[in-house]
């Protein structure tokens, strides 16, 4: 809904509007919006299966439902991702820090499909692969 009245004030070309509302009102406005947007991505980065549509409050007492469920594989490849993003473009600002959070996703997600592979197979999922 932000995005669409975004847009509508844009292509309505209202943009000078803003310079008559609070800034705070603006902030929190922005702040909401990115907090929703953050709660319907949780069952995303911890791998759930569970409803993220509806009110903020909603999703939450629903992700607090399924903690049990969290998957583990999918939560380290996110938190890695995260993690190298960030790391990134703090210590290598000149890098595209969001290429290299989509390698090491890439880079994690093999690892994890590498273990249950093994896991399947009835191996250890924690043993390293062989140098070919």
């Amino acid at each position: 809904m932000v995005g669409v009245l975004e847009l509508a004030r844009g292509f309505a070309r209202l943009g000078a509007l803003v310079n008559f509302i609070s800034h705070s009102v603006v902030v929190g406005f922005t702040a909401g919006a990115a907090f929703l947007i953050a709660a319907k991505q949780l069952k995303h980065f911890f791998g759930l299966e569970m409803d993220s549509s509806g009110h903020f409050h909603h999703i939450l007492i629903e992700f607090g439902q399924h903690l049990i469920d969290i998957n583990p594989s999918a939560t380290a490849v996110a938190v890695s991702t995260l993690l190298i993003g960030i790391a990134v473009k703090r210590w290598l600002p000149k890098l595209p820090y969001m290429i290299a959070a989509r390698g090491g996703y890439r880079s994690g997600q093999t690892l994890a499909d590498e273990a249950k592979r093994r896991q399947r197979e009835g191996g250890d999922p924690c043993d390293l692969p062989e140098a070919r």
